[in-house]
C-alpha cells in the first residue's frame, strides 16, 4: 500500500508526497469533464432514426448498412 512507500517512491510517483503534502495551498482534485459519449450515443440514434424514416431513399435498403453500423456500436 501507498502508505508503506518510501517517501522518495512517492515523490517520484506522485510528484508529491500525500502525506507531507499542505492540502490548504491548492486543491488537488479537479471537476472530470465528461468525455461526451452519451451526447454522442444520442446523436446516433437520432441519426439511425431519421435514416429510418427518410422517404427519399433511391431504393429501399440503401440505409440498411448505415443503420446496421450505428445498431452495432449504440442499440436502438
Amino acid at each position: 500500500m501507498a502508505d508503506e512507500w518510501e517517501e522518495s517512491d512517492l515523490i517520484a510517483a506522485l510528484g508529491y508526497s500525500p502525506f507531507e503534502f499542505d492540502h490548504t495551498e491548492a486543491p488537488i482534485w479537479h471537476e472530470a469533464d465528461t468525455s461526451g459519449a452519451d451526447k454522442a450515443a444520442e446523436a446516433m440514434r437520432v441519426a439511425r432514426k431519421l435514416l429510418d424514416s427518410v422517404a427519399f431513399v433511391a431504393k429501399e435498403g440503401d440505409t440498411a448498412p448505415v443503420i446496421e453500423a450505428l445498431d452495432d456500436v449504440v442499440p436502438a
